[in-house]
């Protein structure tokens, strides 16, 4: 009997034995323990830590690659050039055939130079060029010459000239900085020579001019003017004060600043509103003159392309300021009467006459004289 009851107690416990190593053989069940892999749109490495080794996984697209170690499958996402996001899957399939997918994401890159960089010009006294970038990455500035550097604040890149005074006045420095965002870059071309810096425009200046047909050195005058930003590093307004001759008018001239440091004055402008001079009269008809203040008018160009340029200066420097004399950009010779009446200044300045409106074009009144001749322009800083 006692033996009996030694037997059934071997089986008893052979049996929970058996069980127990049944139940340590089993594979647990495949589930996704945890995910690390980040979303941005530069090159990411992450990992999915199962909870078995036994699977086989496989991605949807090509710039998502797998590679399986034990439970571990490791994650390497491409850059995404792109701006618009992107999506994958991953699928994993167990050896019994359970099926998991695991959704990969990832932002698309943004990086927009959002400035006008027309001006990368630098005087002889160096400073500083504020250009906005809109990003989502980090990026870094390469310089292929030490006289350069940068710093970045939000949206801003800042980089820095330092002064440079070379012996002969002429010389100019250029040098490269390579934006590098992830494994793309962006390229600007810096140049330092002796001109004003579109910063440099910027306040007072002084505007001097000839208000005589003749030319003549003996009728120059000068006027203080104020001298605003219209459009960042590229144009610039010049406005004068009160002008007697124009009712007390002020005149505002739109400038281009160019890429290679000269500035030109264009076509089309309406440099102040035109207004009946309560003076004069039209012998005719007795009615109050019309002043009209369009550029270029008297070269029959009123109705030019506000881009046509008309007038280009570039810089010479005086021991007391730099000097933009501005010379006739474009000559025209369509045999128009009014051209060839005025053909000797006309396209070496502007002037402001009264002139009377038909249904087609702009004619002046030929008994009364320009208001203001603005020839040999010069504009001082």
């Amino acid at each position: 009997m006692r033996n009996l009851f030694k037997y059934i107690f071997f089986l008893g416990v052979m049996a929970t034995v058996m069980v127990s190593c049944k139940k340590d053989n089993s594979a647990p069940e495949l589930s996704v323990v945890e995910t690390k892999l980040g979303t941005g749109p530069l090159e990411n490495k992450g990992t999915i830590q199962l909870s078995s080794a036994d699977y086989t996984a496989s991605v949807e697209d090509a710039w998502c690659k797998i590679q399986q170690d034990g439970n571990i499958i490791h994650i390497t996402v491409e850059q995404n050039d792109d701006k618009t996001n992107r999506s994958t899957l991953i699928h994993i399939t167990s050896n019994d055939g359970k099926k998991l997918v695991v959704p990969i994401t990832q932002r698309g890159l943004l990086f927009d130079i959002n400035s006008p960089i027309k001006d990368l010009n630098y005087s002889f006294k160096g400073g500083v060029k504020k250009i906005n970038i809109i990003s989502n990455v980090d990026y870094k500035v390469e310089f292929d010459q030490d006289w350069l550097s940068y710093k970045v604040k939000g949206d801003t890149l800042y980089i820095t000239a330092d002064s440079y005074q070379p012996a002969d006045k002429n010389t100019k420095r250029t040098a490269k900085a390579t934006i590098i965002y992830g494994t793309d870059e962006a390229v600007l071309d810096l140049t330092q020579l002796n001109i004003l810096s579109y910063e440099e425009f910027l306040g007072p200046g002084r505007l001097s001019f000839i208000d005589n047909a003749t030319v003549n050195e003996t009728y120059r005058k000068t006027l203080s003017v104020n001298i605003v930003e219209k459009v960042n590093g590229s144009v610039f307004t010049v406005v004068t004060g009160p002008i007697a001759t124009l009712s007390n008018r002020s005149i505002k001239i739109d400038v281009t600043y160019n890429p290679d440091g000269s500035i030109q004055i264009n076509s089309g402008q309406l440099l102040f509103e035109d207004y009946y001079d309560e003076r004069s009269t039209e012998i005719n008809t007795n009615k109050l003159v019309r002043v009209y203040g369009m550029m270029y008018n008297i070269a029959a160009k009123a109705y030019s392309s506000n881009f046509d340029p008309l007038l280009k200066a570039i810089a010479e420097s005086s021991p007391t300021a730099m000097v933009y004399s501005f010379n006739a950009f474009n000559k025209w010779n369509n045999g128009s009467p009014l051209e060839i009446l005025y053909r000797e200044y006309a396209a070496d300045g502007m002037a402001f006459p009264a002139y009377k409106l038909n249904t087609t074009t702009i004619s002046r009144f030929t008994n009364i004289p320009p208001y203001v001749y603005m020839l040999g322009m010069r504009l001082e800083k």
